[in-house]
């Protein structure tokens, strides 16, 4: 009976393992088919699995499990950005690669407030960030060119409002006027 016993618990045993292997190995299929980066650290900061993406978007040679997560990159915003998730902080950062802008968002791995690891993405946002950079020139160079021809405007009009101007001179006034606000009109219509 005890061998019969024994041989039942080892095929529950050898059941469970190819369980086992086939979710890690259905895992990693998941993983390695993302075009975003993960990877998976214990509270050592040690990685137990990082896909293929990760190192592509980092520029780096492909790591094996059990290096250190900081063997992805040496940046001090990187660090820092780890160091937060490993303190129970979720954590965002851009880092600047030599193939573009990447963002790594880390989060903590806790159960019960005990940390277990940390699950780190890593994203291209290489595009993201130049469309912002030139949100922001056009936002500042349009705002710029609003302002140029209402300050004029602005400014004639408090001089006729206030009788600052003699009356031989209100007709040139005006018709500085009517040129900014046609400026303006112009510069509006480019912008729509």
């Amino acid at each position: 009976p005890l061998i019969d016993r024994l041989h039942k618990q080892n095929g529950r045993v050898n059941r469970y393992m190819t369980e086992l292997t086939d979710s890690r190995e259905q895992f990693s299929l998941i993983t390695e088919s993302m075009k975003d980066g993960i990877v998976i650290a214990d509270p050592k900061t040690t990685i137990l699995t990082c896909n293929s993406a990760a190192c592509q978007l980092l520029g780096i040679e492909p790591l094996a499990e059990g290096q250190s997560i900081y063997a992805l990159s040496n940046t001090e915003p990187f660090r820092r950005c780890i160091q937060d998730a490993m303190d129970g902080l979720r954590s965002e950062v851009i880092i600047n690669t030599s193939m573009g802008d990447r963002k790594i968002i880390a989060s903590p791995a806790s159960i019960s407030d005990t940390l277990n690891g940390i699950v780190v993405f890593i994203m291209d946002v290489t595009e993201e960030q130049a469309l912002e950079k030139m949100r922001r020139e056009f936002t500042s160079n349009v705002s710029h060119e609003l302002k140029t021809p209402l300050t004029t405007i602005y400014g004639i009009s408090d001089m006729l409002a206030n009788g600052m101007v003699r009356a031989e001179n209100v007709a040139e006034f005006g018709g500085n006027i009517r040129r900014e606000a046609d400026r303006l009109i112009s510069l509006i219509n480019d912008i729509v």
